[in-house]
């Protein structure tokens, strides 16, 4: 028997990253909150681009809603995120067959009427007004990362914002008006996400 155990099995641990970015990514991403769970390995392959681009060439992408709902739990960060998924259970009715779950709301301060944007994986929170400490305008970038419901803060605006719009192209994150300077050079700014260094400033 050469003195190895002939019970031994493989786990899903002992294989190398490309292989279990492609079982992962063979999985429903309701699953990938608690996947993350398993080890500080999984973590990083869960809230990696690589399992983004997996699903996409394997056409296991899936639709996900996700919901801001300003709930005023704290001054500090009102703010509190669910996602809606499908309920467990095999008896419901139509009208309750879907249901809110509560997930990771940012441990930083968050403004108020910020603009959302989504690229790939994730959702950026952009700019918006804060409230703690009188009220003024905030240059601050938060990402949560749609699969591991992890968020982290991104490089800020040049200049705060609010009642600004956002939009995607390309990549790009590109925020117009919102600020108190009308100055045309500071009207539009452009965030690369590929990139990921800093906000650059865009002249219409």
């Amino acid at each position: 028997m050469n003195g190895k155990d002939p019970t031994r099995r493989m786990t899903i641990l002992m294989l190398p990253d490309d292989l279990v970015l492609n079982c992962l990514a063979r999985l429903s991403r309701l699953y990938h909150p608690t996947l993350s769970l398993v080890s500080k390995r999984f973590l990083s392959l869960v809230a990696s681009t690589e399992l983004y681009q997996t699903r996409t060439l394997l056409g296991r992408t899936e639709s996900n809603l996700h919901v801001c709902l300003w709930l005023c739990r704290t001054d500090s960060n009102p703010l509190c995120w669910f996602t809606l998924r499908w309920r467990s259970e095999k008896c419901f009715t139509i009208r309750t067959m879907m249901v809110l779950v509560p997930i990771s709301s940012p441990d930083f301060p968050s403004p108020r009427g910020s603009e959302v944007a989504v690229v790939g994986p994730h959702i950026y929170v952009i700019g918006g007004l804060l409230t703690r400490g009188g009220l003024h305008a905030s240059s601050s970038v938060m990402v949560m990362n749609c699969g591991s419901h992890i968020w982290r803060k991104a490089p800020s605006m040049r200049l705060a914002r609010v009642s600004h719009s956002a939009c995607v192209l390309d990549g790009k994150i590109h925020v117009t008006g919102g600020c108190m300077n009308l100055d045309s050079t500071n009207w539009m700014e452009a965030f690369d996400t590929n990139v990921k260094n800093r906000f650059a400033p865009e002249i219409p």
